[in-house]
């Protein structure tokens, strides 16, 4: 209480003056003070007698009103000036009341916002509703006043709607924080005062399931739902029957903590305290998913730390806020099962949909069926995936991004990964991509990841992923600290119940054993219970108590060994109370590594059936395993810290026994090669060991998941050469390809020759004609690629071998590789086209007497490419159209993509530009289907030279810009980026905006080690082309220079061609600029002769134009007119308008310099709309100003006539 008047009208109303209570005389006189003092301002006399007095007199009324003034006054004797009367006027003094409670119920709705509330806004909220005893004036009425019982009805709907808000806004920060018990008090608060609130019963359903209380949350919404029937005659809500669902569901996704705490009855329950920070981080990103933010949440921190508890209690949290929650879990035994969380994460989320269908297209499902088999039982029509080794891996990816963007679209998604620091590396990569997807999808999707810090020393491989993850895409790292000794002493203050001695002591106590790890907590009362430690009142009830007191007196007397510093001391302290039967069961648990089954445990262990029951009922109650939501293996070890600490303790004979057990147990089962692979090295059982790390490595490749191929194969492969293992002559030869494979498909080429060089000595040893033939193939087939390790004369003399091998043998299909070998010898080598298309034909014929169609196409496609190189379009189009109908017959996706990006050039390069975009569209469909971002960006390079002929330089950035926004060093974009920046100086030269083109010809130059040989010439030649424009001609000249020196002038195929003429172009630019008309249409007529020789129109008008100006200024004027309406024809008929504006400019200027001044005007007036074209494309409001900022384009139509 405070000095002066309180007046509380929240419940019955109560008045004091000075810390006494106040009593009124009569009912009418409190009403009217009331109304006084919540109707601010002043009121007519005759209005308070027609509210008060509405049946009396205008006499009678007058005097009842100041009889009742009166009584007021005396009421509140000695409160000065407490009503104000002026004239016929009357109002409540407000500067003689001290506390009003509606006051701070207003201030609490305006001055606090829902989210991230700042402590005085918390203090407020808490005052607000600790004033609210009840509704206004809770059941008071006047009789005969009806107006003023409509007052009060009204009144307490706007302030009932206001106490709503406030109770809301507080227990939803209570909720956010995980105070729980607070939360729940306010909850009960907010119902006392609006029963029929289902708002308020969603919430207190929410918070009894987050305080472990399915019960009371199943009666909460019995009760919400009776009442909302019998008064309101309505069902609850959707979103109530949601929580609901969600509630009697019973578990989160894969819950292993769940299981623990779900024992209401468990008198070692630990609450859940000292992260509300971190809890409310992970809240707030949650808020962000769900208005369409994707997020990415790393949870670091030591073992023991909290990381699964914290996780645990936001997923229950964001399960009953609607979430759709999908959890995998990794295992240090488990690093060699490709994408293995991921698989488990999916499998049991699909388990749950009744129609998968929904979801994704048939050709997305199909994807999805490379990790789980079993949807292609559920959907036997499905179609067979597509792709090969270079898309398959991008299709499935895509695949499961599409199902996450699917379901996020009915709930906010969010994907759970454990322990992900011992996950193999497809999964890391898949992870990336997942992020990066869903970000640019905008998709409801939260990927949290759990790490433990101390195993990421020796995981180099997740640290190298972390870094590239964090430069990539924006990331919340929450780092789990020691919890405080504040948040320990919640924890005993919980087990003590209301008692305050000695709870500090023993508090003080455990954050010294422990230094705050909340696992070790647990694992040292766990073990002080076992012991007999712990001392409990109350045990007869059904919520026995710890005694603090009494507990601190058996410490002092204690086994020095349970106080021991280390949490693997605790934990073996633990174990000696177990039975020899459930220690061979808890060690077979620990050597298994994984979820596992009763019968599993019960073979691995030794026990019999009986035994082994009664042990795993007495670690269940020891809380050494638990149950988890897995129907073939619904057992795991509690933390992975006890599986640790418990196989360290195992003997090395009987860790062989035990895993040599399961090993034999999960053969009889489907079981990852992997895993068997895992238990047969443990074992020693060599024979095995090779045989499942060879199917691991087969399964792996069949992921598309490399690297942990790789691994499988190096371990089988080791085993092979210290003659640990035998294999057969046919196993040995599929070993060393598919290692050599999987080297190359890494581009770790030097690797994969080593690999196919000692599968040579292999077959010399064993005396395998096919096997020797293998090797020589292998290798002829890698050497001639541009990579490293490229050696055309090994690869053709290898390749002599290898054909002389093969013809003894009658290897007709090996013999078509070898020609196709030694084409690319001749193509990648010297660049000798020809040479290389005769080695095709032969591959040709090769291939037709086998039938072997995919070769044959491949052929043709090979030849499709080589005929480009030599310029001879029309055989190109033709091998390229018989490639593609044969591809296509094959499901060839991929390589029919490729026939259909070459043919869209020579339609291109043709000048055929239509046909050229009805290609390139049909190759877009084609590269939907295969999700590959590469072939994007390839064929955008492609369309973009069409969009920059055409004027549309907007198109190009549109397409082009955001690739700039990606981490330059992608493998997928490598060799793309020369493209990429050359296109897009290209448009800036065009606009004029000079600096910018420069900066993307410097980066284009930066990256042409990176490239093959193509790219150097067109750089200098566009670096040439800008320095021109600026008047730079000493520099341009360089630029010129550069370009040749960085050109190989032996080679003279197609492609070699476009290197010439970029930078004959920039030369003959560059001699008309100083004078040099000789030199400059020498270079134009070298130009001219070579785009009519290979029917090549693309870049024609730009060259007649740039002959054109070289006529002019050798003062031609006839044959330059003549030349530039031979450019704008050409320019009209393929539909080019980047050099039309300035093309009709200068024939309106020879128009007019001769006296035809309509002819002249009518070029003008095309010159202009010429340029209205491109500053319509211009991308930007600054590039487009730069572009008629230009003098020439001043001196045409002036700036202003286009804004």
């Amino acid at each position: 209480m405070s000095d002066g008047l309180e007046i509380r009208l929240l419940g019955a109303p109560e008045f004091f003056y000075n810390g006494k209570p106040v009593k009124f005389a009569a009912r009418k006189a409190l009403a009217l003070f009331v109304y006084l003092v919540v109707e601010s301002g002043t009121h007519p006399r005759e209005k308070l007698q027609a509210i008060f007095w509405p049946e009396s007199g205008t006499r009678q009324a007058q005097f009842s009103l100041r009889s009742t003034l009166g009584r007021i006054k005396q009421a509140l004797w000695g409160v000065d000036d407490l009503l104000k009367i002026e004239g016929d006027r009357i109002r409540f003094n407000a500067s003689s009341l001290a506390f009003l409670d509606l006051n701070l119920a207003a201030q609490a709705t305006t001055d606090t916002q829902p989210l991230q509330l700042a402590p005085p806004a918390i203090t407020l909220l808490q005052n607000a509703v600790a004033v609210a005893r009840g509704p206004f004036l809770e059941a008071f009425s006047l009789p005969d006043t009806p107006a003023f019982n409509d007052w009060i009805v009204i009144q307490r709907n706007v302030i009932g709607a206001r106490l709503n808000l406030i109770h809301e806004r507080l227990s939803n920060h209570q909720l956010e924080n995980h105070l729980i018990a607070p939360a729940i008090e306010t909850v009960n608060q907010w119902l006392a005062l609006d029963h029929l609130n289902e708002s308020a019963y969603r919430r207190l359903m929410r918070l009894h399931f987050l305080n472990q209380d399915r019960s009371s949350a199943l009666q909460v919404y019995e009760t919400c739902r009776a009442l909302l029937g019998k008064e309101l005659g309505v069902e609850p809500a959707s979103e109530t029957e949601e929580v609901l669902a969600y509630i009697r569901s019973s578990e989160t996704a894969s819950s292993i903590l769940e299981n623990q705490a779900e024992a209401r009855g468990d008198r070692l329950f630990i609450p859940f305290v000292g992260r509300s920070n971190e809890y409310r981080n992970l809240v707030q990103t949650f808020h962000l998913t769900q208005e369409g933010k994707p997020q990415f949440v790393v949870v670091s921190g030591e073992s023991g730390m909290g990381k699964t508890r914290l996780a645990e209690e936001f997923l229950k949290w964001a399960g009953t806020h609607g979430a759709d929650l999908v959890r995998g879990q990794v295992y240090e035994t488990s690093g060699g099962l490709p994408y293995q969380p991921i698989i488990d994460a999916l499998r049991d989320r699909l388990e749950r949909e009744n129609a998968p269908e929904d979801l994704l297209d048939d050709a997305w499902l199909a994807e999805l069926t490379r990790i789980l088999p079993e949807l292609r039982e559920r959907y036997p029509d499905l179609p067979a995936a597509i792709g090969d080794e270079a898309t398959a891996r991008s299709r499935l990816f895509e695949a499961i991004a599409r199902l996450g963007v699917s379901l996020s679209k009915r709930k906010p998604l969010i994907l759970v990964m454990d322990d992900l620091q011992w996950a193999d590396a497809g999964t890391l990569e898949l992870l990336h991509y997942l992020s990066r997807s869903w970000r640019a999808s905008h998709s409801r999707t939260l990927l949290l990841v759990l790490i433990r810090e101390e195993s990421l020393a020796r995981t180099t491989g997740f640290r190298d992923w972390m870094s590239v993850l964090i430069r990539d895409i924006p990331v919340t790292r929450l780092s789990l600290p020691p919890v405080q000794a504040s948040a320990i002493q919640e924890i005993i203050q919980s087990l003590v119940g209301e008692t305050l001695e000695g709870v500090a002591a023993l508090s003080a106590w455990l954050t010294m054993e422990t230094n705050g790890q909340p696992f070790f907590v647990l694992e040292i009362l766990s073990s002080l219970e076992d012991y007999g430690a712990l001392v409990w009142m109350g045990t007869e009830t059904s919520s026995p108590t710890l005694d603090p007191l009494a507990t601190l007196n058996n410490l002092k007397s204690i086994d020095s060994r349970l106080l021991a510093p280390s949490i693997q001391s605790v934990i073996l302290s633990r174990l000696e109370w177990l039975s020899q039967p459930t220690l061979a069961v808890l060690a077979a648990a620990a050597v298994i590594g994984r979820n596992c089954s009763f019968d599993l445990l019960r073979k691995v262990s030794g026990t019999d059936e009986q035994n082994s029951l009664d042990a795993l009922d007495e670690l269940l109650s020891a809380r050494l395993i638990v149950e988890v939501r897995n129907e073939t293996r619904p057992y795991s070890i509690s933390h992975d810290r006890i599986r640790e600490v418990v196989y360290k303790q195992i003997s090395e004979a009987r860790r062989e026994v035990f895993h040599r057990r399961a090993l034999t147990a999960l053969s009889e089962v489907k079981t990852p090669s992997a895993e068997l692979a895992y238990h047969a090295l443990s074992a020693k059982e060599w024979r095995f060991a090779f045989e499942h790390s060879l199917n691991a490595g087969d399964e792996a490749m069949c992921f598309y998941e490399v690297t942990t191929a790789t691994g499988h194969y190096e371990t089988a492969r080791s085993l092979l050469i210290e003659s640990k293992a035998e294999a057969s002559t046919v196993t040995c030869q599929h070993l060393y390809l598919q290692l050599g494979k999987a080297y190359e498909l890494e581009f770790h080429h030097r690797q994969a020759l080593t690999i196919y060089d000692e599968m040579q000595t292999q077959a010399l040893a064993r005396d395998s004609h096919e096997m020797q033939l293998a090797s020589l193939l292998a290798r002829c087939v890698l050497l001639p690629m541009p990579y490293d390790t490229q050696n055309i004369d090994l690869a053709r003399e290898l390749a002599g071998q290898a054909l002389s091998l093969a013809q003894v043998l009658g290897d007709m299909q090996a013999q078509q590789q070898i020609e196709l070998s030694l084409a690319r010898a001749h193509k990648f080598g010297n660049r000798q086209i020809a040479p290389a298309i005769a080695h095709l034909r032969a591959a040709e014929e090769l291939a037709k007497k086998t039938g072997w169609r995919e070769q044959l196409a491949l052929v043709k496609l090979e030849l499709g490419v080589a005929f480009i190189s030599l310029g001879q379009l029309e055989q190109a189009e033709s091998a390229l159209a018989e490639a593609m109908a044969i591809f296509l017959d094959l499901g060839q996706h991929p390589r029919v993509l490729s026939c259909l990006h070459n043919l869209a050039i020579i339609q291109l390069e043709t000048g055929n530009f239509d046909a050229a975009t009805s290609l390139l569209g049909e190759a877009y469909r084609a590269n939907e289907v295969l999700g590959s971002p590469t072939s994007v960006y390839a064929l955008a390079t492609t369309q973009n030279a069409i969009h920059i002929l055409r004027g549309e330089y907007d198109r190009v950035f549109e397409i082009l810009l955001p690739a700039l926004k990606s981490d330059e060093s992608r493998r997928f974009l490598s060799g793309l980026w020369i493209d990429i920046f050359q296109q897009l100086a290209w448009c800036y030269y065009d606009l004029g905006d000079y600096d910018a083109a420069i900066d993307h010809v410097q980066r284009a130059i930066s990256h042409q080690d990176q490239t093959s040989l193509t790219g150097r010439g067109p750089a200098f030649a566009m670096l040439a082309l800008v320095e021109i424009r600026r008047g730079n001609l000493g520099e341009a000249q360089t630029a010129v220079q550069k370009g040749w020196e960085n050109f190989d002038l032996h080679w003279q195929t197609y492609e070699g061609w476009w290197e010439t003429h970029s930078i004959l172009e920039a030369e003959a630019e560059l001699a008309l600029a100083n004078g040099e008309l000789k030199c400059a249409n020498h270079c134009v007529e070298q130009l001219l002769g070579k785009f009519d020789e290979l029917k090549l129109r693309h870049f024609k008008p730009g060259i007649l134009f740039l002959r054109a100006k070289i006529e002019l200024a050798a003062g031609d004027t006839k044959n330059a007119y003549q030349t530039l309406c031979d450019a704008l024809v050409l320019s009209d008929e393929i539909g080019a308008h980047r050099e039309t504006w300035e093309m009709c400019a200068v024939l309106a200027r020879l128009e007019g310099e001769s006296g035809n001044m309509p002819a002249a005007t009518e070029w003008l007036e095309r010159a202009c709309a010429e340029v209205k074209l491109i500053a319509d494309h211009a991308n930007t409001p600054e590039l487009r100003d730069i572009f008629l900022s230009r003098l020439d384009i001043q001196l045409i139509v002036g700036k202003q006539q286009f804004h």
